[in-house]
C-alpha cells in the first residue's frame, strides 16, 4: 500500500516537472519568436564607419580648342573688290603663299594719272631750266659789253644789267628747284601708291598655318572687320577655357600640369591663367563639368541631404594651353583636375541632415539585453570643414568608431529601434 502511494507521488511530481518543463520551453519559444516578429518589421538601415583620410576633389570639364594664336588677314583698302579666293577653310598654308586676290583697276587707274601729273611737271621743270639758263646766258653776254665805271659797278647789283637783274635771275633759279622737288616728291608718291597696289591686290599667309574660315566673296568688298581670311598659327599651339569651382581654383596655380583628353588620346597641358567670372555667369551649366565621386555606383539613400543653396556655386575660369599632333580649332577636349584639399575624418555627404541650425547625422547605440543586442538612433550633431561635393570632413562630433546611418528603409527619429542590415 506504501509502496503504491510512492509511485504515486512520483508520478505526479515528474509529471509536473515536464508540464513545467514544457511551459517555460513555450515560453521561450514564444519569446524567441516574438521577438523575431518584432525585428522583422523594425527599419533597416546600412552603416559605414567614418574615415580617417585624405580629401580629394576631381573636377571634369569640357573645353573647345582655340588657337594660340589667330590673325584677321583683309586687305588694306577699304574699297578693295575680291577677285578671286584662292584658298578653303580647313587648308593647310605655307608663309606668302597666295590667299585671296582683288580687283586693282581703280589703284591702277590712281596711278597713271599721277605719272601723268609727273610728266606735266618734268615738262614745267624743262622750261623753268630753259627760261634760267637763257637768262643766264643773256645776262653774261651783257656783261662783257658795258664798259666798266664807277658808278655802274656801285649800282651792279641794283640795276638792270642788260634787262636782267640778279633778283630776276635768282627768281627763275629758285622756280627750277622748286619744280625739282615736285618732281622728286611726286616721284616718291608713285613709288609709295606701287608698293601699295602690290600689296593690295593680292592677300598673303604671313606664316605657316591653316584657314579656319573665309569671309571673302567674289565679286563683293573685302571685310576689313572681320577678316577675309581667318588664319590660325597651330606651330604656337592651343588653348581651352574651362569653368572650375572657386573653391577648387583656389588650390591651382599657373605653370601647373593639367591632364586632358581628345579624340580618345591624352595629352598634357599647362596652366596659364585663372580669372574670375561675371556674376551673371556664375553658374556652370550641367554639361560643363562634374565633380567626380570616389566611390562609384552607391545607392541612393532618400533621406540623403542634398546641398541646393538659392545662389548658384561660385566659378572660375582656367585657361589652359596645350600642344600635340592633328589638334583642331573647334575640337572638344576633357580636362580632369584631381586635389588634395585636407586630412581629417571624412563622411558621405548624403549622411548630413539639417534643421534649422542644426547639423546632424544619425548614428547607432548598441544596447545589450538578455535577448541580444538592440541598435537604437542617435543624432550625434557634428561640426563640419571642407568638402569635395562628395564627401566632408567633420571636425567635431563623429569619429572613426562611430557607426553612422547610411542608407534606411524609412524615415528615422531620434531613439527608434531599428535593424542593421
Amino acid at each position: 500500500m506504501e509502496n503504491r502511494t510512492e509511485q504515486v507521488v512520483t508520478r505526479k511530481k515528474r509529471n509536473i516537472k515536464i508540464i513545467s518543463s514544457l511551459f517555460i520551453g513555450l515560453l521561450i519559444i514564444l519569446t524567441l519568436f516574438s521577438n523575431t516578429l518584432a525585428n522583422w518589421n523594425l527599419p533597416k538601415v546600412i552603416t559605414e564607419k567614418p574615415k580617417n583620410s585624405e580629401l580629394k576633389q576631381t573636377f571634369t570639364g569640357n573645353g573647345e580648342l582655340q588657337p594660340q594664336e589667330e590673325a584677321k588677314l583683309s586687305n588694306s583698302s577699304i574699297e578693295a573688290k575680291v577677285k578671286e579666293v584662292h584658298v578653303k577653310a580647313g587648308d593647310r598654308v605655307k608663309k606668302n603663299q597666295l590667299l585671296v586676290t582683288y580687283d586693282s583697276k581703280k589703284s591702277e587707274q590712281v596711278i597713271l594719272d599721277e605719272e601723268a601729273t609727273l610728266q606735266i611737271q618734268k615738262l614745267a621743270l624743262n622750261d623753268a631750266q630753259a627760261n634760267y639758263n637763257e637768262a643766264k646766258k643773256n645776262q653774261q653776254e651783257n656783261k662783257s659789253n658795258d664798259q666798266p665805271n664807277n658808278q655802274q659797278e656801285n649800282k651792279s647789283n641794283s640795276q638792270p644789267n642788260g634787262g636782267i637783274s640778279e633778283t630776276s635771275l635768282q627768281s627763275l633759279k629758285t622756280a627750277v628747284e622748286s619744280k625739282k622737288i615736285e618732281i622728286s616728291t611726286q616721284e616718291r608718291k608713285i613709288k609709295s601708291l606701287k608698293e601699295e597696289l602690290e600689296m593690295s591686290k593680292k592677300l598673303i599667309a604671313p606664316f605657316d598655318g591653316v584657314v579656319t574660315k573665309i569671309n571673302a566673296k567674289k565679286d563683293q568688298l573685302s571685310t576689313r572687320d572681320e577678316g577675309d581670311v581667318i588664319l590660325s598659327d597651330e606651330s604656337k599651339g592651343f588653348k581651352v577655357e574651362v569653368q572650375v569651382p572657386a573653391d577648387l581654383a583656389t588650390h591651382l596655380k599657373v605653370g601647373e600640369k593639367i591632364n586632358l583628353k581628345g579624340n580618345a588620346k591624352s595629352l598634357e597641358g599647362e596652366l596659364i591663367e585663372i580669372k574670375n567670372i561675371e556674376s551673371n555667369e556664375n553658374q556652370r551649366p550641367e554639361e560643363q563639368g562634374k565633380q567626380q565621386d570616389e566611390q562609384k555606383g552607391e545607392p541612393k539613400d532618400e533621406q540623403q541631404f542634398e546641398q541646393t543653396s538659392a545662389t548658384p556655386q561660385p566659378q572660375k575660369r582656367i585657361l589652359v594651353k596645350v600642344q600635340g599632333e592633328e589638334l583642331k580649332k573647334g575640337e572638344q577636349v576633357e580636362a580632369t583636375l584631381t586635389k588634395q584639399l585636407t586630412k581629417g575624418v571624412l563622411i558621405p555627404n548624403k549622411v548630413i541632415k539639417k534643421e534649422g541650425q542644426r547639423t546632424f547625422v544619425y548614428t547607432i547605440e548598441e544596447k545589450k539585453g538578455p535577448l541580444g543586442n538592440a541598435f537604437y538612433i542617435e543624432e550625434s550633431p557634428i561640426t563640419v570643414g571642407e568638402s569635395n561635393g562628395q564627401e566632408t570632413v567633420v571636425l567635431e562630433g563623429v569619429y572613426e568608431k562611430d557607426q553612422i546611418v547610411l542608407q534606411t528603409s524609412e524615415p528615422l527619429k531620434k531613439g527608434e529601434r531599428v535593424k542593421i542590415k
